[in-house]
């Protein structure tokens, strides 16, 4: 008796269909990760050692923060100026330290006498910069600020700022987390 047509069928597409199925390729050995460090001012990532990435993460981590900090700020500042709110807010002087923080209330009102002002400024990059000596605080960053919607009427009619300008913020993070320690507006130098 021979065996059924359909079993011996089935049997012989089986084996075909097995010699065709590819055989899995072989995993490629691991490779050994490198870290890797960005420069503090710019440039090419660099191969370091674990400690350095971890330094450099800090580092990073530090500016981000600043940046952040400086975003608020600048959110909460023209959003008073807008209102015409004459005394800085306490969370607005909370991002605040040193000298800056006393003369804080003073700049509001010389602002406030001399324009009025609509719409918001736009942080549109931020970069680590070199701290100058002597400077008050122990971290400096270049804002580059977008002023396309940001108007300034001042009283005497002279134009307010437009298009782009670079500003430098220096913080002071000794007590801990970042604190605006100065700003020192860019005077027509543009960022974009």
């Amino acid at each position: 008796m021979h065996p059924p047509r359909i079993v011996v069928l089935v049997t012989i597409l089986g084996v075909l269909v097995t010699g065709c199925t590819p055989t899995p390729a072989p995993e490629p050995s691991p490779v050994p990760s490198v870290p890797t460090c960005v420069p503090e001012f710019g440039g090419e990532p660099f191969p370091c050692t674990q400690a350095e990435h971890d330094a450099n993460q800090k580092m990073l981590a530090r500016y981000a923060e600043a940046e952040r900090v400086y975003r608020e700020y600048n959110e909460l500042s023209a959003a008073e100026v807008v209102a015409r709110t004459p005394i800085p807010s306490s969370k607005l002087t909370a991002l605040t330290t040193g000298g800056y923080r006393r003369d804080l209330g003073d700049l509001r009102r010389g602002a406030l006498e001399l324009a009025t002002f609509e719409g918001a400024m736009k942080v549109v990059k931020a970069e680590p910069a070199t701290l100058a000596a002597g400077s008050v605080g122990n971290l400096s960053m270049d804002m580059c600020m977008d002023m396309s919607e940001w108007t300034v009427k001042f009283n005497d009619g002279s134009p307010g700022p437009s298009g782009f300008r670079s500003d430098r913020i220096v913080f002071d993070d000794a007590a801990g987390g970042p604190l605006i320690a100065d700003i020192m507006v860019g005077k027509g130098e543009s960022c974009a």
